[in-house]
């Protein structure tokens, strides 16, 4: 785990409870700041690991208030095709009032796994430990974070995680889920205008596996979003935040670029997903059923349609441009 704390911040600890649904309330509509400026996010011209920084019209409350000593935090999902070296972590967001820049005390971040089946972040910043990546309250004006005013209203907070954390932070394909959230003053009451919004990136499902979330641990908007809630069950018409990820694939965990090649879900119903580095390239596949028998399949956006296939284990063999790959899997 990489950690960093200050001793500013208040913690307080929550168990982690399920995935709650609630009706839209008053209290919902106000998480939700609609932007007056012109200007969204602008994307870093570097090495993108993911890349989420189309923009909309509005954003969602992710802060902590230093004058409440309680947080309202922001999460959204993403994918690492391969084990890569994580760099610059760009959310951007907005503040109407025009003084966020000035209030930003500091900055907090956090990357969590993925609980699979319920699709939500393995912790929350109210439990320390829990996740992969925890910075928590780091100051304005530590070396590798900025908050860079985009113009607009438009603020956009950048972290540079090797230089916070002086080691290089690798981790190995899948879903993660991160927080961004600055710390601020002047926000004792969460004033709509003064309070810094993470840009929403889309105002359709299409981004990310999952919805973004949002926890209120303090419930201090009132709705019960006590634990990690789904913009979906929050009401709101979009699903997922803006933000890039920088860095760089790392291969040096295998032996062998081949060995970085998996095969999800598994068991498999209807499709196979094949995981691999950018540097594989797939020429053709078949699949081999257990008596020996070769059917042709195509891929198509890394996936392979096996409804057809009879139940029982199979082998699919790649022909790729490191050479023949195969792996194993059950077909329910």
């Amino acid at each position: 785990m990489y950690n960093l704390k200050s001793n500013k911040m208040k913690k307080i600890t929550l168990s982690l409870m399920g995935l709650l649904a609630f009706g839209v309330s008053n209290a919902q509509q106000e998480l939700v700041t609609v932007a007056t400026g012109e200007t969204g996010p602008q994307p870093i011209s570097e090495a993108i690991l993911y890349d989420q920084s189309d923009v909309g019209n509005s954003g969602i409350v992710n802060l902590y208030s230093n004058d409440d000593q309680s947080g309202v935090y922001a999460t959204d999902d993403f994918e690492l095709v391969t084990a890569s070296d994580l760099g610059k972590i760009t959310a951007y967001g907005f503040n109407n009032g025009g003084s966020a820049i000035f209030d930003i005390t500091g900055v907090n971040v956090y990357i969590y796994s993925n609980i699979e089946g319920i699709n939500i972040p393995s912790g929350d910043p109210t439990q320390p430990g829990t996740g992969i990546v925890e910075l928590v309250d780091i100051e304005v004006g530590t070396p590798g974070f900025e908050v860079v005013d985009a113009g607009g209203g438009g603020l956009n907070i950048v972290v540079d995680l090797p230089v916070l954390t002086g080691e290089v932070v690798t981790l190995d394909a899948g879903f993660y889920w991160i927080v961004v959230t600055p710390s601020m003053n002047n926000l004792s009451g969460y004033p709509a205008a003064s309070r810094w919004n993470q840009y929403d990136a889309q105002t359709g499902e299409g981004f990310g596996a999952n919805d973004a979330h949002l926890i209120d641990p303090e419930d201090f908007f009132g709705g019960g979003f006590t634990s990690w809630t789904s913009y979906g069950a929050l009401g709101l018409d979009f699903f997922s935040t803006a933000f890039t990820i920088e860095g760089e694939e790392n291969l040096s965990l295998y032996s062998n670029v081949k060995e970085a090649v998996s095969v999800y879900p598994n068991p498999a119903i209807d499709v196979i997903n094949l995981q691999m580095p950018s540097v594989v390239t797939v020429n053709s596949a078949v699949i081999y059923n257990m008596l020996g028998q070769e059917i042709n399949v195509t891929v198509t956006n890394n996936q392979i349609n096996v409804s057809s296939l009879s139940q029982g284990v199979h082998i699919l063999k790649l022909e790729t441009n490191q050479g023949t790959i195969s792996r194993k899997f059950l077909k329910k």
